[in-house]
């Protein structure tokens, strides 16, 4: 009995020592299948912290595309303004030259005048009935067309202006 019982416990031995092994092996299959679960999730962490990576590096070069943006339209808005201001100060100028040009012929055909007129035109002034004649006599015709001819900074608005303006200053002198 000790050959045969001998051979049951050899076989016992080789049937436990072969599930042993099967077990180890089972273990490192799913040692292995952990492994590579935990690498599977590894990687799709990392590949969602790149995506949320790159969704806020596009969300910021955005608000730096916009703050870009809104500082070029602000420059541009100045720029105009700065223009625009600067065209009225031009148109200013040109208009307060206009009429000092406008002004000396009338100053020299007072001047050419004889003292006579102007001592009437004095004794007149304190007369409270103005002599509508020798008010029309001191006043010189004003013609914007030819004033315009030898000045090519003027355009329609301002040539109209003027004789908006001078409209009214012989409208005022009409009622005296």
């Amino acid at each position: 009995m000790t050959v045969g019982d001998d051979r049951s416990q050899t076989k016992e031995i080789i049937t436990l020592q072969s599930l042993i092994v099967q077990e180890q092996i089972k273990q490192q299959e799913q040692a292995m299948k952990r492994k590579l679960i935990e690498e599977k999730e590894a990687l799709k962490r990392k590949l969602i912290e790149e995506k949320e990576a790159t969704k806020r590096k596009l969300i910021e070069e955005k608000e730096v595309m916009k703050r870009k943006l809104i500082e070029e339209k602000e420059a541009t808005k100045r720029k105009r303004i700065q223009e625009q201001e600067k065209t009225k100060r031009k148109k200013l100028e040109i208009i307060k030259i206009h009429e000092d040009e406008l002004r000396k012929p009338m100053e020299r055909s007072f001047e050419n005048e004889s003292s006579s007129s102007d001592d009437s035109f004095v004794e007149c002034s304190f007369d409270t009935d103005i002599d509508n004649d020798s008010i029309k006599k001191n006043i010189c015709p004003f013609d914007i067309n030819f004033m315009l001819q030898e000045n090519n900074h003027f355009n329609e608005s301002i040539e109209n202006c003027i004789k908006d303006y001078m409209g009214n200053a012989l409208s005022c002198v009409k009622k005296n």
